[in-house]
């Protein structure tokens, strides 16, 4: 496949234009590309996560901002629901289409195509999938196309049905901090506490959070480093090298904020 060729199989929403969206994301893709978990979660992690979320078979699940899809990928491999994988990135979407093909392959047991049941589009997801209810829905580590933790929350309670389940990935501060001492030294940053009492307010129940470890956040960065220098390597040249710029950014603002900050994943069920 050219480096910059769609796969038909995805969808580009309407009012999409594509071109640009190469060159925007193409960052991301270079410091995630040997991925295929895109966050600092472990496996382990990912997989607690689909215990609590419960899927069963004929359910609807959307992933917004979905990245590489795995959450979609160990969904469906749990129990025979169907998918949409929502990302503004091509080259996401490319590899999310490709390695659900290649996991799940075309044939599922019952005769229908399993990697089928999953389909990728092209869009915003701040506006996607605003007329629409699922089973389950899901935004991890994408909190900012809200404007936050609270506005993520009341995007994904909107688009879910009575009974079903919500996932959501982001940071937060440490337990144990002074919220004040880090406000003056860092900014405001939400503690767990904040960030839990957006549920009620939008008719959730939490089921329960995935903490993630210290180890598992400081491995996504060596991986992101490592994702960038074979970039650069691949496709040599000065934008290549500027994404190793930006990754040593990313080095050293994890080492600023690491005894501060911390990542979770939230999964509620909608009363």
């Amino acid at each position: 496949m050219d480096h910059r060729e769609l796969d038909p199989a995805i969808t580009v929403a309407a009012g999409i234009e594509l071109a640009p969206l190469w060159d925007r994301f193409e960052i991301f893709e270079a410091l995630h590309h040997t991925m295929t978990i895109d966050n600092p979660m472990t496996s382990a992690d990912l997989d607690q996560v689909v215990e609590i979320l419960s899927p069963t078979s004929g359910e609807r699940a959307l992933d917004l901002a979905s990245g590489h899809g795995e959450l979609l990928r160990r969904l469906r491999a749990k129990a025979a629901v169907s998918g949409r994988g929502v990302d503004l990135s091509p080259w996401m979407l490319r590899t999310a289409h490709r390695l659900t093909t290649e996991q799940l392959g075309r044939d599922s047991a019952d005769g229908r195509g399993a990697a089928n049941d999953i389909t990728w589009v092209i869009d915003e997801a701040r506006d996607h999938g605003r007329n629409e209810t699922f089973n389950l829905t899901a935004c991890l580590g994408a909190s900012w196309v809200w404007h936050g933790f609270a506005g993520t929350v009341r995007a994904l309670a909107e688009r879910t049905a009575p009974g079903g389940r919500i996932a959501i990935g982001d940071m937060h501060l440490r337990d144990g901090l002074d919220a004040n001492s880090v406000t003056e030294s860092h900014g405001a940053i939400e503690s767990i506490e904040e960030l839990e009492a957006s549920f009620d307010t939008h008719g959730l129940d939490l089921l329960g959070r995935v903490n993630t470890t210290d180890d598992a956040w400081d491995e996504y960065i060596q991986r992101t480093r490592e994702a960038a220098l074979l970039w650069a390597e691949t496709y040599p040249g000065e934008r290549s090298a500027s994404f190793v710029s930006e990754q040593a950014q990313w080095q050293k603002d994890h080492a600023r904020d690491r005894e501060i900050l911390t990542w979770s994943v939230w999964v509620a069920t909608k009363r």
